[in-house]
């Protein structure tokens, strides 16, 4: 797991939740410890994380996202397996 992929992964989760980015942690589940709304999870951090990352995860692939964990492994898995979008 990329340390500078989890670091902005939670930076950008302090967005739409309220806890500040060191108390986020990988095991953390997004609805029941951090109370992630579902729409500010679609409409916000979703389209951020496509933004700042280059790339693009289909829906249906963030539909089984959990945890913070499965937030930093479908990017790393996307970054690995799309060219770079451009901004």
């Amino acid at each position: 797991m990329s340390t500078a992929t989890e670091a902005l992964a939670k930076k950008l989760l302090t967005a739409i939740t309220d806890k500040p980015e060191a108390e986020i942690k990988n095991h953390d589940r997004l609805v029941e410890d951090l109370r992630v709304d579902g729409d500010d999870f679609s409409m916000t951090f979703v389209p951020r994380v496509n933004r700042e990352f280059g790339i693009k995860v289909p829906w249906r692939e963030w539909e089984s996202v959990r945890t913070v964990a499965d937030v930093v492994a479908i990017i790393e898995l996307h970054r690995s397996s799309q060219p770079r979008m451009d901004s």
